[in-house]
């Protein structure tokens, strides 16, 4: 008889356990895909600050991170500025240049080609890349 005490004991136990082995589960491939993703886009901010160190850029370091300021800047709550971003755009002569850009930029933990994705759609992307296709930059985002 002292056995179905035990039992019954036991088992609000057993659940207990089973309930917490289970959200550390949950917990732990969460932190894994956040992880992830950071590498993913250290890797990401990485390459391109290794490409904005090469020669060939026709704007300076402090240029990049003021045009990035500017980008980041025509984020509005209601409307965004995408004249202020075209005009960015424009002033890229090269990869080099684009590179920079995107080696200053950070909006929120954002990097600049996730801030294009998701403020804009994808017809304001499409003008974007053709300025730069138009100033000779293959560079896509």
């Amino acid at each position: 008889m002292n056995l179905s005490i035990l039992t019954k004991g036991s088992s609000g136990k057993i659940i207990g356990i089973a309930i917490a082995g289970i959200v550390a589960v949950f917990a732990y491939r969460i932190i894994k895909k956040q992880v992830k993703k950071a590498k993913s886009e250290n890797e990401f901010t990485d390459s391109f600050t290794e490409a904005a160190k090469s020669s060939g850029a026709t704007i300076s370091e402090s240029q990049a991170l003021l045009y990035a300021e500017q980008i980041a800047n025509a984020w509005g709550v209601l409307n965004d500025d995408e004249e202020a971003i075209y005009s960015v755009m424009r002033k890229m002569q090269n990869s080099v240049d684009v590179a920079r850009l995107i080696a200053k930029y950070n909006y929120k933990g954002e990097n600049l080609q996730e801030s294009l994705t998701k403020r804009l759609s994808g017809e304001e992307r499409k003008r974007i890349n053709a300025i730069l296709l138009n100033n000779g930059v293959d560079y896509q985002f």
